[in-house]
Order: structure tokens, then sequence, then C-alpha cells
């Protein structure tokens, strides 16, 4: 266990069915008695699921427990879900909603500077998303899609004065919105590591425009 860095493994009848599991925990609670040790001396229980049941109906035992096993149709081991497994997965499934977070902040971000500075009124914000519209009282009331809206005029284009050709910041708007709108729909794929590029682009851009956001 120690040299593959296994924090647990299961123990199996002859038939190779589950008789339970040989943990850390349970070796040094084994330990303690203070008796020659065999396998069965440290054997605890061992929290199984099957390949198809929901993941997060197993989390509480995965996190009381370290680790599920997982069993095939002969209730036979095929795997094991441990808590990194279910934290890897975690980071996977956040990491695009957080990236998308942090450019609708740093969009945000350019917007309430330049209405706080005058050089975009709450009026002209207004009539770039939806003529007037009384609701949005500030740039955190609009959309991702509607930020683009405001940038897509010229006029309001000029006053953020950044240093980026237009039509390609737009572009990159757009194309952030769309993933967003596809990542709200939980896909049950996993994203391929290319579907992140744009998005982690267009960050690493505005944050090379305002370093300071």
């Amino acid at each position: 266990m120690r040299k593959h860095n296994f924090s647990q493994l299961p123990v199996l009848f002859a038939d190779g069915t589950l008789q339970g599991a040989v943990t850390w925990k349970s070796i040094v609670t084994a330990m303690a008695e203070g008796t020659p040790l065999k396998v069965v001396d440290a054997l605890t229980h061992a929290p199984t699921a099957y390949g198809t049941d929901s993941l997060l109906s197993k989390v509480g035992e995965i996190t009381d427990y370290g680790f599920v096993l997982v069993l095939d149709e002969d209730k036979r081991v095929a795997g094991i879900v441990t808590s990194a497994d279910l934290a890897n997965q975690f980071a996977d499934r956040v990491e695009p909603f957080i990236l998308v977070e942090e450019v609708e902040q740093r969009l945000r971000s350019i917007v309430d500077r330049a209405l706080a500075d005058g050089r975009l009124s709450l009026d002209q914000l207004r009539d770039s998303v939806n003529r007037g519209r009384k609701t949005i009282q500030a740039a955190r009331d609009l959309t991702l899609g509607q930020y683009g809206m405001v940038f897509k005029v010229p006029e309001y284009w000029a006053k953020f004065d950044l240093a980026i050709n237009h039509d390609l910041f737009l572009k990159w708007v757009f194309e952030v919105k769309e993933f967003r709108n596809n990542l709200m729909h939980f896909s049950p794929d996993p994203l391929a590591p290319g579907d992140l590029v744009t998005v982690q682009g267009f960050l690493n851009l505005l944050k090379a425009l305002d370093p300071t956001a």
C-alpha cells in the first residue's frame, strides 16, 4: 500500500466477491490491539456502488469513508472511486464556470469605470441593450450577451479605450457567451481540453488589457 500509494485495498473471498477492505485507519486500529496481524484483523466495512449508480448519491459515503468500491453485475470489484477522484471530478466541472464568471467580472469592471468617470452614461448603457430599460441600474445588471451589445456600438467602443481590434474583441465576447449558454445545459459529457481555450484566451487578454481589475 505504501509503495503504490494506496489508501485502501479490497479483500475478496475465493470466488472474487467482496469481503471487506483494509485501510490505513483499520491497520492502525488493529495494531493497537498488540496481537500478530493478519489481513482479517484489519478488515473493515467497504462501502460499495454499481457503475450505474448516481455519483451524487454516493458522495456522503465517499466523504465518510474516503472511497467506495465499484462492483460489476456479478458483485465483483470492478474499480474504486476515492475522495481524490471526487475532488478531480468537481474541479473539472467547476473550472469552466469559474473562468466564465471571471470574464464577466472583468467586462463589468471595464463598463463600471466608464460609467463612474462619465465616459458612458446610464442612459447610453440602457439604450445599447434595450432602448432605455429602467431595470438596468448599473453594469452588474447586464448579462454576458448584453455586455457584447454595449461594446458593439462603435461610438461607445471608442470610450473604453481598449488596445485591441474591435471586431476581434466582439468575436471573443460572443464566443464566450455561446460557450456559457452551452455550459448551462449541463451536458453529462466531460469537456475536452480544447473547449476552454477560447474562454481562457479571452480571460488572459482581459487581464493584459486591464491588469489592475
